[in-house]
């Protein structure tokens, strides 16, 4: 009779168990929809990379919903079970309460390991790979934003003009940039050559100038002006992330797995921390 009680609670669990899912795990992805739907509207990005945006997301989402949802099943089930008044029927046959907790903790277990291994072992490698293709998105934003005799605003507050563009978006001839991002500096940077450089590791792309002049002026006054000629000056480009919250720098331990983890630990306990 126990196995019986046991598959009938665990078989009312199911349903109530998916619902939750389903529906907590939509919550939080619809937070998430209108950004990716910009994306793929009014960005360009192709509809394939964003979906596998998402689907790199879905563990981190998981972990989260999978204990919500046992929650409200437990509540659910529980409080059915009592209503109907087959908890009633269950003692009056000789089952103790605590020998009907048993299905119930046995659901909590196995949701347990189930996000134990999320949170160890899978969100470790999808954070990196989300986070390497929303680098190849703001990559490929950056590469089409830069266009053959257009002043082009798509890099915050940098202004970009290029008279020339090779096929490849590497590049570049004719540069002209205005750098306003101190409200007491501006900085204007003339060049002959420039290239587009990735640097995917640090997810930083380089715009590297080659033969030019930066004139800064003092916006205070306008009367202090400084000019410097280079061969060589290479200036970061502000990659403006679809996503809201904490990034990869922010928050790098989510990205390592428990070996890398104890490395770490290991290395800062040499230091002393």
């Amino acid at each position: 009779m126990g196995r019986i009680i046991d598959r009938y609670v665990l078989r009312e669990l199911v349903v109530p168990f998916a619902m939750g899912v389903g529906v907590f795990t939509f919550f939080l992805v619809i937070d998430r929809i209108y950004q990716l739907t910009e994306l793929v509207i009014t960005k360009g990005v192709p509809f394939l990379l964003v979906v596998s945006l998402l689907g790199y997301m879905l563990p981190s989402f998981l972990s989260l919903t999978f204990p919500m949802a046992l929650l409200v099943a437990v509540l659910l089930v529980g409080g059915r079970l009592n209503t109907d008044m087959e908890v009633t029927a269950l003692k009056a046959s000789g089952v103790s309460p605590l020998r009907l907790l048993r299905p119930f903790v046995l659901a909590g277990v196995v949701v347990t390991l189930v996000c134990a291994v999320l949170t160890l072992y899978v969100l470790p490698p999808t954070n990196t790979a989300f986070q390497r293709q929303l680098f190849h998105i703001l990559q490929s934003r950056a590469a089409t934003g830069i266009k053959e005799r257009v002043f082009s605003g798509s890099f915050g507050q940098f202004t970009i003009y290029v008279q020339d563009v090779s096929p490849s978006q590497v590049a570049l001839k004719g540069l002209i940039v205005s750098d306003e991002r101190s409200p007491a500096l501006s900085r204007v940077i003339v060049a002959r050559e420039g290239r587009l450089l990735t640097d995917e590791e640090n997810s930083r792309i380089t715009l590297l100038f080659n033969d030019g002049a930066a004139t800064e002026t003092d916006t205070s006054d306008g009367r202090r002006a400084r000019f410097t000629d280079f061969s060589l000056y290479d200036m970061n480009l502000p990659l403006e992330s679809p996503f809201t919250g904490a990034t990869r720098s922010e928050k790098p331990e989510r990205d390592l797995s428990l070996a890398d983890l104890r490395t770490q630990a290991a290395a800062l306990a040499a230091q002393g921390q």
